[in-house]
Formats: structure tokens, sequence, C-alpha cells
């Protein structure tokens, strides 16, 4: 793995030949082998519509600021039982103009991603996929539509989608494949499906406030206050556990039904756990259009190591030792993948 973290690199390049945008790299590690050794920098050099991909170092790249359309890609992150480790982390993302509408965030973790701006704007086509996110996203005074939030994880028990007014929200966007720990404000008009919502054993932490008109459904509620689904949204094929209000709003739900995941004990999210449904389980086939309930189904992609769907290198061989004479032919060994 720590051959991944040091070379994937050299894969995303390749990818990135054949597209017309500029692909850089940066690691903020010592000696530092990228083009870069800090994010603002990379940033800094890019125009609208390039990559940049983040090594996994565990170093703290810090808080930056995009005035432009980017899409930033990190390696996901190694999981060892309860620990997980070689991920790439960022504090706060602030994107300070509209011009940084449709940026794309792959496969990292960071604090806060939010939009910050003078007047009220619409971004529209973000993406925040296969994150951890140990705040929120926080919208300012904006609106954010057509995004698409897959595949996460959500440490925090506050706010995960947060404003701070009521006119602005997460609207016309796809909530898909998350584990949340903390709650849905300002969510209006959304496809929210196929989340699982980790809660604490007081059992009444709500699941979506001050956000109307979802469609809500495929998910599983453990430990939370189901009614807090406002009953404008339609609501359907959710499952509910160890909540201090099981009913939801609307019908064909499955209240206080135990989704038997592998291994789960009430309480927030844990690396411990496995979210996987046993072969007994009931929510197999439960949900909305016959698939499963729960993050390992349906449309959208979750991934414990939170990798991104680019071709990425899981080991190279390079034989003759620490030394190779000067204009000596080398046969090296790339073994690498594609995930979904």
């Amino acid at each position: 793995m720590t051959m991944f973290r040091q070379c994937i690199t050299l894969i995303l390049l390749m990818y990135a030949g054949s597209m017309s945008a500029t692909v850089r790299n940066v690691n903020n590690s010592s000696p530092s082998p990228g083009q870069f050794s800090t994010l603002a920098a990379a940033i800094s050099a890019s125009l609208a519509g390039d990559t940049i991909y983040l090594a996994g170092t565990g170093i703290d790249y810090g808080n930056v600021t995009l005035d432009k359309q980017l899409t930033l890609i990190g390696p996901g992150w190694k999981v060892s039982g309860a620990i997980y480790s070689g991920n790439a982390q960022v504090g706060t993302i602030t994107m300070n103009n509209l011009a940084a509408a449709g940026s794309r965030f792959i496969g990292f973790r960071f604090f806060q991603l939010n939009s910050n701006t003078a007047a009220v704007q619409i971004f529209s086509g973000i993406v925040v996929q296969r994150c951890i996110v140990d705040d929120c996203l926080f919208l300012g005074n904006d609106d954010w539509t057509g995004t698409l939030v897959e595949g996460n994880l959500f440490t925090s028990t506050g706010p995960n989608f947060f404003a701070p007014v009521s006119s602005a929200n997460v609207t016309q966007s796809t909530v898909r494949n998350n584990i949340f720990n903390g709650v849905l404000f300002y969510a209006t008009s959304n496809v929210i499906e196929q989340n699982i919502f980790c809660g604490t054993s007081n059992a009444n932490t709500a699941i979506v406030s001050q956000g109307t008109l979802n469609t809500f459904r495929n998910n599983i509620c453990m430990g939370r206050n189901c009614l807090s689904v406002d009953n404008t949204a339609t609501v359907t094929a959710n499952m509910s556990f160890q909540c201090g209000t099981n009913a939801f709003n609307g019908t064909g739900n499955y209240p206080n039904t135990d989704p038997e995941f592998q291994s789960y004990t009430v309480g927030l999210y844990n690396w411990a756990h496995n979210y996987q449904l046993k072969s007994s389980s009931p929510a197999l086939g439960a949900g909305f259009g016959g698939v499963d309930l729960g993050v390992y189904a349906g449309e959208g992609v979750y991934r414990k190591d939170g990798e991104p769907n680019i071709p990425i290198v899981l080991a190279i061989d390079i034989p003759g030792g620490l030394t190779i004479p000067a204009n000596a032919n080398i046969s090296i060994t790339i073994t690498g993948t594609v995930h979904e």
C-alpha cells in the first residue's frame, strides 16, 4: 500500500494523457516527489478544468481557496480493522466565486467545503465523492443545485449540510450511498437514497431538518428521530432500528426492524463495523425498485477505502536490487486495477 501511495501519480498521469486538461500532482511530505509541495501552489498554477492529484501523506494540506472549476483527487485510505491511514487531508475548501461551480472532490479527507461569495449565487454541478467530511458542506448564502454527494463518510454529529440562512439550500441534487453521523439541514427537493444514518444511544437525533419536498428512500436509520423527515417528502422503503421515534412519515417503510449488518452496535460510525447485510437481512431486496437497502446497493458506489474510480497501482516490481548498472536493461512489472 505504501508503494501505491507513492506511485499512483504515474498511472494517473498515464490515464490523463488522453484528456485535454492538465493533471498536476502535489505532495507535502519531505522530500517531496510531487510537482508541487503545497496544494495552494498547485491550485494557483492550474487553469479551469484541470485536475490535481493529492498524495496520501497524512500531513494536512491546510485551508485552500478555489476561484476556478477544478477536480481534486486523493488516493482513498488504507483500512485495517478499526484503523485507517494513508489519506490526503485538507482543511477548509472555500469556493469564493461562481467560477468554482462544477468542481469535483474525490477520495480524500477534508474539514469543510463551503461557498463564500459576496452575493447570493447558484452553484451547480459540484461533486463530493468517496470523501471523509469532518464538519459539513456549508452553503453560505448560496443554493447548490445539481450536486452529487455520493459514497462519503460524514463524521460530525452536528450539521452535515448547513447554511446560515433558510433561503440557502442543497436542492435538485442527489445524495446517495453515504454514511452520516449528523443532520442534513436545508436540503430541499433532492433524492436522498441508499444512505445509512448512524445515531447515538439517545436515539433522538434528527435526520433532515428544515428541508422539504425530498424523495427519501432505501435508507437505513439507526438511533434517530424518523419523524424529522418532513411530511412534505416522499418517504418510502426506509428501515429504522433502535430509534427514539421509529415511525416515518409515509408508507411502505420498515419501522423498528433490525437490518442485520454483518457487525454493528448502536452508536456512531466505527471503522471496525461492517455495514454489509447478512444473508438473513430483511433489508435485502426491500428497497424501492427491489434493490437492497443501505450503502452497498443502488446506483451509487460506497467504498470503505474511499479509493477513486481511476486506474490504481497496487504493486511495482523492479528486479535487480538497489543498484542497477549504467545502461542496463530492466524489466518493471506494474500491477494495477480500476475500481467501479
